[in-house]
């Protein structure tokens, strides 16, 4: 495989061709969140048990302010001249999801080349999109000397990956939502849509809501992200929540409740919005991150609908660079693979100014600091579990786009 240190600047035109032709929906094989209308990238998510700490608030105690990439002194200008690191990139890069494993490939450098971090060294992985590819390309990428695995996409290949690199020693920070592919040195960067369904608990315990009706599609993902929100909507005192399918829904003769969670995508989301605004036109709609997909803004029925996602400000910033110098819009998941390796300089930088050895460069320690990250999707950071905790915004969907109703924190010190 060739390696791709950060000097690609002609690199992007002669890539042009390989560049996705149009923007992903959320919930093909692109998609932050996990679970969608396509399918999911994802095996289904096991139910969390009741009580189970899946979704914790951000905690006090954090001993520094969130670390962002963007305020580090860049390594080269250090006075210590930094060694160089390799950085393993696993993913798709032939077969039916290689345009997005060519866009994620895409954004990594593009982090690179943003934080002028000369002293990485990507080694860009084929995983085939498979957990016997991923193993075979992290296997490859321990033979090449990498200290760090960034991706598979899969939950799959993580799984497959993690193997080799727990074996290896060498942490693997995967772009999954699935928690049971995480720990043991495996990080995963997916949105876990327990956060998102706590999050818009608490925004209608917040709006003093009492009534909220639950509609799933009736599946394991449904099921885990309306006992999410349940949990933590009845320890805010939301005190009537009642749950049903879309088919449920459609019996019905009235709905008088405040709002409705749907944690819905694709037609099963079209079909009970449709019923939920005819018998509660009243009701505040509320969603989760598969709602950060312009095909359900654009939906005249979807205005004032509300859901939870990071923060847009910064990712719509680095989808016009990206655009500007790849010639196309990224797929969604972009931002987490340019997270993903920022994260890796930012760590290495650390290490340049401590003067620790590179062993410790990558160590579970370092990954897990509880200050968290500043990235292009917001704060986040890993637990001890391997999964990530997120600062999230709460958007309204208006005239077509989504806009910020209320903000995401800007540190993990205090409640939101």
């Amino acid at each position: 495989m060739i390696q791709t240190r950060i000097f690609f600047l002609i690199l992007p035109v002669l890539m042009l061709s390989a560049c996705l032709s149009s923007p992903s929906p959320m919930g093909v094989p692109d998609s932050p969140f996990g679970y969608g209308r396509a399918g999911t990238i994802e095996t289904p998510p096991q139910p969390v048990p009741v009580g189970a700490q899946t979704y914790p608030p951000m905690t006090t105690g954090a001993q520094e302010q969130v670390i962002d990439p963007f305020n580090q002194t860049p390594p080269q200008q250090q006075a210590q001249t930094p060694q160089e690191v390799k950085v393993a990139l696993l993913l798709p890069l032939t077969g039916q999801h290689q345009a997005v494993g060519q866009a994620l490939l895409q954004s990594a450098q593009l982090a690179l080349f943003d934080m002028e971090a000369g002293h990485i060294t990507l080694l860009p992985k084929d995983t085939k999109g498979t957990a016997t590819g991923a193993s075979i390309a992290a296997q490859q990428a321990v033979d090449e000397g990498a200290s760090l695995m960034i991706g598979p996409l899969f939950s799959q290949a993580v799984s497959g990956a993690g193997s080799v690199a727990q074996r290896n020693n060498i942490p693997l920070i995967g772009f999954s939502t699935d928690r049971n592919v995480a720990g043991f040195g495996r990080y995963i960067m997916g949105v876990l849509p327990e956060e998102q369904a706590a999050r818009m608990a608490d925004f209608a315990a917040t709006k003093g809501w009492r009534r909220v009706l639950i509609v799933t599609s009736g599946d394991v993902y449904g099921d885990m992200t309306a006992a999410a929100f349940r949990n933590r909507a009845l320890s805010r005192g939301v005190s009537d929540i009642q749950t049903a399918t879309v088919q449920d829904v459609q019996a019905m003769t009235a709905l008088p409740h405040q709002a409705v969670f749907m944690p819905l995508s694709g037609p099963a989301l079209s079909a009970a919005v449709q019923v939920v605004r005819s018998k509660a036109p009243q009701a505040v709609l509320l969603g989760t991150g598969l709602w950060d997909d312009k095909s359900v803004q654009s939906n005249r029925m979807m205005n004032g609908a509300v859901y939870a996602a990071p923060p847009p400000r910064l990712r719509q910033n680095f989808e016009s660079k990206y655009r500007q110098l790849y010639g196309d819009t990224p797929p969604r998941i972009a931002s987490i693979a340019y997270d993903a390796t920022a994260l890796a300089v930012v760590l290495s930088g650390r290490q340049i100014q401590n003067a620790t050895t590179s062993s410790t460069m990558f160590s579970g320690q370092a990954i897990t600091n509880p200050s968290g990250y500043s990235g292009i999707d917001g704060i986040f950071r890993f637990r001890p579990d391997g999964t990530a905790q997120r600062g999230l915004a709460v958007l309204t969907i208006r005239g077509g786009r989504a806009v910020v109703s209320e903000a995401a924190p800007s540190s993990f010190s205090g409640r939101f």
